[in-house]
């Protein structure tokens, strides 16, 4: 074998190598899916399940048909159950668009409210400090509260699987002044003790 025949031999080898499971909508003809973002090969590109949407993150399988899956893994592994055959949020969660949120939920042990960046409170879940603002599906800290301080970063999950980013933020109409660490009024505004005017 010549030195260039040796040479051609290596790119070979090299080009045939496993690159590793493919991603979302990533070509899957030589390659099998990321098993961890629940995508199946589907006409050559990994894809989402037919009941299943894709989130930014994984294959979401919230309101999914489990029927005649084994329903004790097929939704619990995303933090649902699986109700009249679709997998839904546990009883006393609520969908709030991006995962099943614990606010207001009954708790059965301290960490299932601390999982979601949540205390416990007259035995339900509730904001460790600011107020629960439906629109946005957070706990949101008011004018003049302190944001980014080390007590107040929470990241929130799904079941207890999934990071969302989410944490304690400012209400709409306030940002986070990072040199003073509290919510203030977005300029031109003021606040005029009860809003942002």
């Amino acid at each position: 074998m010549t030195v260039a025949e040796a040479g051609k031999n290596s790119r070979e080898k090299g080009n045939n190598k496993n690159r590793g499971p493919a991603r979302y909508q990533e070509n899957c003809s030589n390659r099998a899916c990321l098993a961890n973002q629940g995508t199946i090969c589907s006409n050559g590109t990994c894809s989402c399940g037919l009941t299943e949407n894709w989130n930014g993150k994984v294959c979401d399988r919230h309101l999914s048909s489990c029927s005649g899956k084994s329903t004790e893994t097929y939704c619990s592994v995303q933090g649902y159950q699986c109700l009249n055959n679709v997998c839904e949020c546990p009883t006393g969660e609520t969908w709030n668009g991006k995962f099943c949120s614990r606010y207001s939920a009954p708790f059965t042990n301290l960490r299932y409210c601390l999982v979601q960046g949540l205390i416990c409170e007259s035995e339900k879940c509730g904001c460790p400090s600011g107020t629960w603002n439906e629109t946005v599906g957070f706990c949101a800290l008011s004018y003049n509260q302190t944001c980014y301080g080390h007590r107040y970063v929470r990241s929130l999950y799904s079941g207890e699987k999934f990071d969302y980013g989410f944490r304690t933020q400012c209400a709409p109409g306030l940002y986070c002044v990072k040199r003073l660490r509290t919510c203030q009024c977005i300029r031109p505004a003021v606040w005029n003790g009860v809003a942002c005017a």
